[in-house]
């Protein structure tokens, strides 16, 4: 097999990452669309196991068939060593928090526990003087509303008003699609509507080991 350089220095065992890719792809499912599934309009969300489909067959030369297993090979190898890295970086990155956040509290315009969320960066200098050390401190913030609750405050409001204030997002379901294409559920007027406003892109082709 090629010898390529390591991209990574792992900090956990080969064994270790192995084990928990191994769990992950264990769990692994693919989640079906929601879509009403029948006249009654019930709601239901599949999930089932992965399941493979048909392979075809197509015949290349030996020097190809060797490229092709050296390069999955080392596509594993690079997989293993990006979660060993991901793991490492989350680790170096708690150790250099706990250390600037030693003297107290330093990026005094963030806090969590008070609602103070952004960005701030702080100068770190050696107390006998020297170039310091840059770091960035940084409290995310995320919002959450109860669409059930503002579904009701709109239900009181004249359509321009709820679009200034509300951020209205539709979408169909593909499962749901399918049946409206079929011909369910709306009329054909609404259906060519529905359809006119339905744009579908389509990614270039990837190939990867199966």
């Amino acid at each position: 097999m090629a010898s390529y350089p390591p991209l990574v220095s792992p900090a956990l065992s080969k064994a270790t990452v192995l084990e928990m890719l191994r769990l992950v792809d264990s769990y692994m499912y693919t989640s079906f669309e929601g879509g009403f599934i029948s006249d009654q309009g019930n709601h239901r969300m599949a999930r089932t196991p992965k399941t493979a489909t048909p392979s075809k067959v197509e015949a290349i030369g030996t020097d190809n068939i060797k490229q092709l297993r050296e390069l999955i090979d080392r596509r594993r190898e690079l997989d293993e060593e990006i979660e060993t890295s991901k793991a490492a970086r989350e680790l170096v990155d708690q150790q250099i928090t706990k250390i600037a956040t030693s003297t107290g509290q330093v990026f005094d315009r963030l806090n969590p526990d008070a609602g103070m969320a952004g960005e701030q960066t702080v100068e770190f200098r050696p107390h006998e003087g020297g170039p310091g050390i840059r770091l960035k401190g940084e409290v995310k913030k995320t919002v959450k509303w109860t669409t059930d609750a503002l579904l009701g405050v709109a239900a009181g409001m004249s359509w321009d008003q709820a679009r200034e204030i509300f951020k209205i997002d539709f979408s169909v379901p593909e499962a749901t699609w399918k049946a409206i294409a079929e011909g369910a559920y709306v009329t054909e007027e609404q259906r060519r509507a529905i359809a006119a406003a339905r744009t579908v892109k389509y990614a270039p082709l990837a190939v990867r080991p199966a």
